[in-house]
């Protein structure tokens, strides 16, 4: 069988000093418990269950080392399965217990032999394959298995495991009864652990689950979960349809909260069973559960995503490694797989394809699709899709890129008949932003439209897709291929793309053209008309006015969308310019008829009486504190900052690898300042924001991002008004001074090392997440991650670089988009260079951004 998992990782600390449980996969962060609001986007374990592998241990609370126990037979039991075992192929019983086995051995290696008791931890195993599920457990964490209701079966426990405890045993020998062992205070006393150099290596109970349904939920968890609640309770709570996946989490961890133990627990749910007869894959495309591999990678087949005319799309696992608190893991990821394949030319033959006909045709064509393929490989832009890899077999060509589930923004547009401006501003920035990147790398896209465009609905993010007919050209503007320019898509594609054969210099006009009608499909959930009848009739302006769009929006998209190339806008740039700010409150404004108005004035008299008998309060009454301590920062804010002496530098760079506005080089004065030792973490701005404590979530220390420029200058607000300190952004002088590490800099390329593995997360090693402030080694300075991990804002507006011998300088005066510095965890290399500059408009958030701050002291 092949399944589509959803799954979830939840831990909590409870009362104790550590935590001692240990779980697989690594989870992007495991959810945890505390009683205030928190953002549940991040926690979604989806990326990290690829291998169908999960496991559960719980160190023993009363041994020396149960927290090592754990972590030792997690991590060893994770790498001799994933060793062993394919994705959904053949599991046996061996394997697991050759697993279990090298666990025993690990634990005897961390073995003190002065301990009274030896260290040791329960163990409790999931493994999804092709014949159903292996569950395997020593000591008393366990497993479920339940099914939702359905139809006029009621909802039901199907499995669930036996915990090998003493008065379990006693049980069975008849000695008590369940309900006596349920009282006992020996309860916890196991029968069966995992530890140090016993005598006799504990035997691992296997059960095989082969009745598996779609909409069936599996559940790991330690002792410290199941105290509380019985048989029942979970049954209720795993199977409720008015729960959705969040609310049973927190309700799960809250109906445990006076547990003192540790509470661990992975939830799984089946959301498709994809290969049963009436689901199986077209005759011409691989058959789920085929192997796949290339010099660098394994793939599995799960599912076919679609067909083109040019080749096959599927959805594919396949594992990586990955560093993290059990040291090296290889985990699961899902990625789509492209193949080439002319349906009419070729036919497979197993799993190879053969041409039948018109060899030469193919050929070309699968040339074409090499080039595609390379182009995308070449591009590194939070707004484009990624390349994993390029590679051949079946004899024909593959390549392996990140998969985006969530649908075309064309999708999206026309489930909600079009989008609002300020919403829609919001999208063709990010598009824009793209094609920027593309056309600054001499590269035009050619079909840009709402449908090759893909949403990422966790950050709001935009990703372009379908490099089809992009054409590279050299820098003197004549293209690198003799093919022709692509039809493009009709709506989308202007008059000089519609002949095809008279464009062969580079030309952003051709993308401008299609970024308006975007633009316009964006705004009105309308097809823009062909090129030729805006030639003859101009563009249909009615739609957008019934919309209620801006002047500025539709003067823009008049200027793109000009059929003569000659007037029409030279570039994104000049574009994105026309469109009106979404802080424009001349252009949005909320409109209120004369009821809301008068509930407003009303609203407002009220207000005002509030405040001056608060007032009033306060200052006949010192215990009660105004409105204005919502915004005070937990009492326990800090900010490390690290003291950055002033002093003289060239600031810029013009190596080999620069890029254009990276020049021309200035010789720079700063005077001394302080600069944050990390990047702001989640903690420190909810303590801010939101007045609640973060508590001990790992979240914390993630740097904050999803914020806009707007509420970064509130933050700051705040804490300067609290704390009397003078906090800001740093200027992009200061930042880049900080990140060459100041007098103590030693001219790396990056910030504090020659080579970025050791000191930034990016793209070669982050695994496509965020990571924790301050894991890695810091700078000469001292400061952490000022390369990778997020970019960073700076307070100047982006432009050219101007003058020399300057001191203390702020950038431009005005632009539109600010710049950001550093890089972040799905950048490459040469994006996290000291003196790389990234324009940005920050009006959107993104999961791409933080930022850090400089003082100034008085």
């Amino acid at each position: 069988m092949n399944y589509i998992l959803h799954a979830y990782a939840v831990q909590d600390i409870g009362q104790r000093n550590s935590q001692e449980d240990s779980f697989y996969p690594p989870f992007i962060d495991p959810c945890h418990f505390d009683e205030v609001t928190r953002d549940w986007a991040l926690y979604d374990g989806t990326a990290h269950t690829d291998e169908r592998l999960f496991i559960v241990c719980d160190g023993m609370g009363g041994h020396d080392r149960g927290e090592l126990a754990s972590r030792v037979v997690t991590q060893t039991m994770s790498r001799s399965l994933l060793r062993s075992a394919s994705i959904e192929g053949a599991f046996n019983d061996e394997i697991l217990k050759i697993a279990v086995s090298e666990s025993l051995a690990a634990l005897a290696k961390k073995d003190m032999p002065d301990e009274v008791m030896k260290m040791g931890t329960t163990m409790t195993m999931l493994k999804f394959h092709a014949n159903g599920v292996t569950v395997g457990h020593i000591g008393d964490s366990r497993v479920y298995h339940f099914r939702p209701a359905q139809q006029s079966q009621p909802a039901k426990m199907l499995f669930r495991t036996e915990d090998h405890t003493v008065v379990n045993d006693m049980v069975h020998n008849g000695q008590i009864t369940y309900a006596q062992a349920r009282q006992s205070s020996k309860k916890h006393v196991l029968s069966r652990a995992m530890m140090a150099c016993q005598e006799r290596e504990p035997e691992v109970e296997i059960n095989h689950i082969t009745d598996i349904k779609t909409g069936d939920i599996f559940m790991l968890c330690s002792d410290g979960m199941y105290e509380n609640m019985s048989d029942d309770d979970f049954l209720k709570l795993m199977t409720d349809p008015n729960y959705t996946d969040v609310q049973r989490i927190q309700r799960l961890l809250h109906d445990c909260i006076d547990n003192k133990d540790n509470r661990t627990a992975i939830i799984i749910r089946v959301q498709e069973i994809i290969n049963t007869p009436d689901k199986m894959a077209p005759d011409a495309s691989l058959t789920p559960g085929t192997v796949l591999k290339s010099e660098n990678y394994t793939y599995h087949i799960e599912r076919v995503l679609g067909h083109g005319a040019f080749g096959i799309t599927y959805l594919v696992n396949t594992s990586i490694s990955m560093q993290g608190q059990l040291g090296t893991i290889h985990t699961g990821v899902k990625v789509a797989l492209k193949e080439f394949y002319m349906e009419k030319e070729m036919k497979r033959v197993g799993s190879e394809l053969v041409t039948q006909v018109d060899k030469e045709r193919v050929a070309n064509y699968a040339e074409k699709f090499r080039h595609e393929a390379k182009k995308l490989a070449m591009l590194s832009h939070p707004n484009i899709v990624k390349v994993l890899e390029v590679f051949e077999a079946n004899n024909t060509i593959y390549y392996s890129m990140e998969y985006l589930p969530d649908g075309t923004l064309n999708d999206y547009v026309n489930k909600r008949g079009g989008l609002p401006e300020k919403e829609a501003i919001g999208c063709i920035r990010q598009v824009g932003s793209a094609l920027k990147y593309m056309h600054t790398n001499k590269m035009l896209h050619l079909d840009i439209k709402p449908a090759n465009v893909m949403r990422v609905e966790s950050s709001d993010t935009l990703k372009i897709i379908d490099f089809g007919l992009s054409k590279r050209f050299a820098n003197n503007g004549d293209p690198e291929s003799s093919s022709n320019l692509g039809y493009g898509t009709p709506g989308y594609a202007s008059l000089e793309q519609v002949d095809g054969n008279i464009e062969h210099d580079f030309s952003p006009e051709l993308d401008v053209y299609a970024l308006g009608a975007t633009y316009y499909k964006i705004l009105t959930g309308l097809t823009p008309s062909n090129a030729i009848d805006v030639l003859n009739r101009g563009i249909n302006t009615l739609p957008l006015v019934k919309k209620n769009v801006s002047q500025k929006s539709i003067d823009a998209i008049k200027a793109a969308m000009e059929p003569t190339k000659a007037k029409r806008l030279k570039s994104v740039d000049v574009f994105i310019d026309m469109l009106p700010r979404v802080d424009d409150e001349t252009i949005f404004v909320e409109k209120k008829d004369n009821h809301v108005l008068y509930i407003s004035i009303i609203a407002i008299i009220v207000s005002v009486l509030c405040f001056l008998a608060g007032r009033y309060i306060v200052g006949n009454n010192n215990n009660v504190e105004n409105e204005e301590t919502e915004i005070i920062p937990d009492k326990n804010f800090t900010i490390e900052m690290v003291k950055v002496d002033g002093g003289t530098f060239t600031m810029g760079s013009t190596a080999a690898d620069a890029e254009e506005d990276e020049a021309p080089c200035r010789k720079i004065t700063l005077s001394t300042y302080y600069i944050s030792k990390y990047e702001i973490t989640q903690a420190q701005w909810h303590s801010v924001m939101s007045n609640k404590k973060q508590g001990n979530s790992k979240n914390g220390r993630l740097p904050v991002y999803n914020v806009t420029w707007e509420k970064v200058q509130v933050f700051i607000e705040r804490i300067n008004k609290k704390t009397g300190r003078r906090f800001r952004l740093p200027t992009e002088a200061e930042w880049e001074y900080a990140a060459r590490g100041g007098i103590n800099g030693r001219h790396f390329s990056y910030s504090g090392d020659r080579e970025l593995d050791s000191i930034a997360w990016y793209s070669g090693n982050s695994v496509e997440r965020v990571h924790p402030v301050g894991q890695l080694k810091p700078n000469e300075l001292g400061i952490y991650d000022m390369s990778g991990n997020v970019w960073e804002m700076c307070s100047d507006w982006y432009g050219n670089y101007e003058g020399d011998n300057l001191k203390n300088p702020k950038g431009t005066r005005r632009g539109d988009w600010h710049v950001i510095r550093g890089g972040c965890w799905n950048s490459s290399s040469t994006e996290c260079r000291n003196t790389f500059r990234q324009d940005e408009s920050l009006l959107t958030a993104t999961m791409a951004i933080g930022f850090r701050l400089v003082e100034v002291k008085k």
